[in-house]
């Protein structure tokens, strides 16, 4: 072998080493543009809740936080239809605990209610949604839904 080729040989392996050494820094964020992560399924496999984000920081380590932008939650029924939706400026969601959070402005819509707010947290276990300030409720009596539970109600 050649000193050239000797020399081709050197700069291939430190490249893979370089290379290496960036993919196993495991304490760095990688970021994400359009990120949509499923946060909850049914037991039927499909998915009952998603976290959709403009752009986020996702750490290569599994139980570390994340961090997004532009942040959209959709809520699901079995048969996929959307059941609520959850905007927020900004999120952090706690992937070991299967929490969520974020202290900006929070707007949440479902079938007959818009719900906006400062600031929220979301628990997977509890399966609760809790508006923290300045919340305000507006409800549509007249949607199809109401009008379905407002008949429940009277029987």
């Amino acid at each position: 072998m050649t000193w050239w080729h000797r020399r081709g040989a050197v700069l291939a392996l430190v490249g893979v080493w370089l290379v290496a050494g960036a993919v196993v820094r495991s304490d760095e964020a990688m970021p994400i543009e359009d990120l949509r992560m499923p946060l909850d399924h049914f037991e039927s496999g499909r998915v009952r809740s998603q976290l959709r984000a403009r752009t986020a920081l996702v750490p290569q380590q599994g139980k570390a936080p994340i961090t997004a932008e532009g942040v959209v939650v959709d809520f699901y029924t079995e048969t996929g239809a959307t059941n609520a939706t959850v905007r927020a400026a900004s999120c952090t969601y706690l992937r070991a605990e299967q929490k969520a959070s974020s202290d900006g402005a929070v707007e949440m819509t479902h079938a007959s209610a818009h719900i906006t707010g400062k600031g929220f947290t979301w628990d997977k276990a509890t399966e609760k949604i809790k508006i923290l300030a300045d919340v305000r409720v507006v409800l549509d009596l007249r949607s199809a839904d109401a009008q379905k539970e407002r008949v429940l109600e009277r029987e």
